[in-house]
């Protein structure tokens, strides 16, 4: 295939011919969109191997499967005559051995984005699913919804959906689903990675301030989605917008693509009504643009997954599929991986896995797992981990969602030390503020590492208790320490 490519420290583009079998090599390929560019192209026909800095379930699980060659570090002998393409993750700096290795080569090298355009989008009509929260589930339910109306999407998919039991899939068929983020794409193009994709349809859910490493507040936020507003399209696109976010709400209204809203009291769409189901989700009612309600049954609990579920089914209706197969699809959703996954009960004690790491997410997932397990007591585990979640803008937000857990025990800030002191996140400045909150008794823990954590955790855990751990990454391997701890 003809493809365009960089070569060198100034990044110059020029096309080569990249042939079927050809062998390529993936920089950052335990990230979560990274892993899936690694299976979609593996399931190609091309070669795969790829580097990273940390492996860890359920991703070095998936590229095992997958039969992918990988080495640990970022080592300059990485980089050898053998490979014909490098793909460059956006984790990845230029002072790195193996980014030396690359540049100083002359080997062709190109983005996530430029890779997935060229080697899977194409022309396709393909929804692109965008904005601060929700989108993986939200993707993960197109692709079902898609895939239970015969449409059998291809999709690339920053998490694993249990319906699926993967988080990609390369298809044939004219429909694709692919996850926008709006971080930076690479070291040599610092552009938001859903600027670059083609899309037919594209989802907005909304706009918060996150990713403090690369954007200074929420204005420069704000800029990198006016660029996604202002993208060339075709006249044919649409964009479908929830409009309960504020910024959302305000940079719909520069874009040249069709707008459909959604949101909970206003919208095109919106929510008439939410039910909570213990234990088995949420009913919701939604009336449409001509004042029709129609019920949705889903397994999914909280108003952010009400939310993600109302944009699936507007876009739904927007392609005029058959309304039983996707109210059917919507019911029989098994969830994502690490999204409010139960990984156990243990004489009594749920314990519960989520990617949370936003102030706002959080938040969420307490409510959520208030709603489904209403009566018990919630214990929040929480690692600061993410590049934002270090530092400290968000000291006071944290502790606001928090409050809502009955316990709350907090891991040191992972990496800390890579923040500067002044706006490093302080875990045990959290801990003391929730006990002042409620001075009767101590009811938020701090903890050093994960043995110390899951200790303090055994400590206090009652019979009935609903255990929530919340990181976006492995949380030092907790799962298996709490599970043992439990079980005995």
């Amino acid at each position: 295939m003809k493809l365009k490519i960089h070569r060198g420290s100034s990044a110059e583009t020029s096309y080569i011919d990249l042939k079927s079998d050809a062998e390529i090599h993936i920089m950052g390929i335990c990230g979560t969109a990274m892993s899936s560019l690694a299976g979609l192209l593996k399931e190609k026909g091309y070669n795969i191997c790829g580097s990273d800095r940390h492996f860890y379930p359920p991703i070095s699980d998936e590229l095992r499967k997958m039969r992918i060659s990988t080495v640990k570090g970022y080592e300059a002998q990485n980089i050898h005559a053998g490979l014909d393409l490098v793909v460059v993750g956006n984790v990845i700096s230029r002072n790195l051995p193996e980014t030396q290795a690359l540049l100083s080569s002359g080997l062709p090298y190109i983005s996530l984005p430029e890779a997935l355009n060229s080697f899977v989008i194409g022309e396709k009509n393909t929804v692109m699913v965008c904005g601060t929260h929700g989108k993986t589930t939200i993707s993960c339910l197109v692709a079902w919804v898609l895939h239970e109306c015969g449409l059998d999407p291809g999709f690339m998919i920053g998490g694993v959906s249990e319906n699926f039991k993967k988080g990609f899939h390369f298809s044939d068929s004219n429909w694709f689903v692919v996850e926008g983020d709006e971080y930076d794409t690479a070291f040599f193009e610092k552009t938001p990675k859903c600027v670059h994709y083609h899309s037919t349809y594209t989802l907005l859910s909304n706009i918060e301030f996150d990713h403090a490493d690369i954007y200074r507040d929420i204005k420069d936020v704000e800029q990198a989605f006016r660029l996604l507003m202002k993208k060339k399209i075709s006249a044919s696109s649409c964009l479908i917008a929830g409009i309960d976010s504020p910024l959302v709400k305000k940079l719909i209204s520069i874009t040249d693509q069709k707008v459909i809203t959604y949101g909970t009291n206003e919208g095109d769409w919106h929510l008439v009504k939410r039910t909570p189901v213990p234990g088995e989700g949420q009913l919701l009612q939604v009336k449409d643009p001509e004042g029709e309600t129609v019920e949705i049954r889903t397994p999914l609990p909280g108003e952010h997954n009400a939310l993600n579920v109302l944009s699936v089914w507007v876009l739904s209706c927007v392609l005029n599929l058959n309304k039983e197969k996707v109210l059917s699809a919507l019911k029989r959703f098994q969830g994502v991986r690490r999204r409010f996954q139960v990984l156990g009960h243990f004489s009594g004690i749920t314990l519960i896995e989520d990617f949370a790491h936003h102030p706002t997410a959080v938040l969420s997932v307490l409510k959520s797992a208030r709603e489904m397990y209403s009566g018990r007591r919630i214990l929040a585990l929480f690692e600061p981990r993410s590049n934002t979640s270090r530092r400290n803008i968000f000291q006071k937000d944290y502790q606001n969602a928090l409050s809502q857990a009955d316990l709350v025990f907090c891991m040191k800030a992972y990496n800390a030390s890579s923040v500067a002191e002044s706006e490093r996140f302080s875990s045990k400045l959290l801990v003391d503020n929730l006990n002042r909150q409620k001075k009767e008794k101590k009811r938020a823990f701090y903890a050093e590492d994960v043995e110390q954590m899951v200790g303090l955790v055994k400590q206090k855990v009652l019979k009935g208790d609903v255990i929530l751990t919340m990181s976006n990454g492995d949380f030092g391997g907790i799962y298996s320490l709490l599970k043992e701890a439990l079980s005995v």
